[in-house]
């Protein structure tokens, strides 16, 4: 038998392929992976003694490091900037109290590092509060910690990756 008659549909756009595959990976843990190992490795290599804390899980260093890294505009960072990010990030996390009795969660202090308040939440007393103050390139020079702060614990060694900016 001779089939004569063609198939009586064509390929609609639905049925095709929305796009071309990506390059780009197609895992967002492993993408926090790489950017994680490669931002380990620099805060190694610069404070070699906070390696250990990095790797385990639930150190205020590990927290950080995530904390740096799964953020959504990391990749527009320069390097110095991540690592300034995560110092600071590993001193809050190794102090306990943020977001109570008055105290401001470091982490709704916004974007911008330089801006963060690490104090009490009185609108009458701005000039009061811990802050952390930066120079016209955006490098941290101090972390108030002077008035009525209640949060507490050790500030971690992590503190010498900023200082070359610190006064």
């Amino acid at each position: 038998p001779t089939l004569t008659t063609r198939p009586s549909m064509l390929p609609s756009s639905s049925m095709l392929p929305s796009s071309l595959p990506s390059l780009s990976p197609t895992s967002t843990s492993s993408t926090i992976n790489a950017k994680t190992a490669v931002l380990k490795r620099h805060i190694c290599s610069e404070l070699n003694s906070t390696c250990i804390d990095l790797s385990t899980e639930g150190t205020p260093q590990s927290k950080a490091l995530e904390w740096v890294v799964s953020n959504s505009d990391y990749q527009s960072y320069a390097v110095g900037r991540r690592v300034q990010r995560y110092a600071l990030a590993a001193v809050a996390f190794s102090l306990e109290g943020w977001g109570s009795n008055g105290i401001v969660d470091w982490r709704n202090g916004g974007e911008d590092e330089c801006l963060w308040i690490w104090g009490w939440n009185d609108m009458y007393k701005y000039d009061m509060y811990d802050k952390i103050l930066c120079d016209s390139s955006g490098r941290v020079t101090q972390i108030g910690f002077d008035n009525r702060l209640v949060a507490r614990g050790k500030v971690p060694v992590d503190v010498a990756l900023l200082s070359d900016s610190l006064e």
